[in-house]
């Protein structure tokens, strides 16, 4: 089961104050993201959270030679990318994990793009 303070991060996003992302699953493994609103102000801060999520999420899964399964090892992160996404909840971060371009994610948000 998972689980996050969606009150401390309305309250983050009302103030601008970063949150720290937690999840914890059966096992008690734990790990953190720290964010704010601004990494949703443009698509390029919606790409570098992304980024920010899959590098935690590689540093919270073993590695090939501890597991000694790469199938393993990309379904963890998979994994652990998915759940952070579903705790942040922001339909820009899900649209562009989800496979959309950085184009699509800024016109379904109706964000003007920064290239003009």
């Amino acid at each position: 089961m998972k689980r996050i303070s969606t009150v401390l991060f309305s309250l983050a996003v009302a103030t601008g104050t970063p949150v720290v992302a937690q999840a914890a699953d059966d096992n008690a493994s734990r790990y953190n993201l720290v964010y704010s609103s601004s990494d949703f102000n443009s698509p390029a801060a919606v790409v570098a959270l992304h980024d920010r999520i899959v590098k935690t999420a590689k540093s919270h899964c073993p590695s090939y030679f501890v597991s000694r399964s790469m199938a393993d090892t990309r379904a963890c992160v998979r994994d652990v990318v998915s759940d952070l996404i579903k705790v942040i909840n922001n339909p820009m971060l899900s649209a562009y994990s989800s496979g959309n371009s950085v184009q699509e994610v800024t016109a379904d948000a109706g964000v003007p793009d920064s290239r003009s």
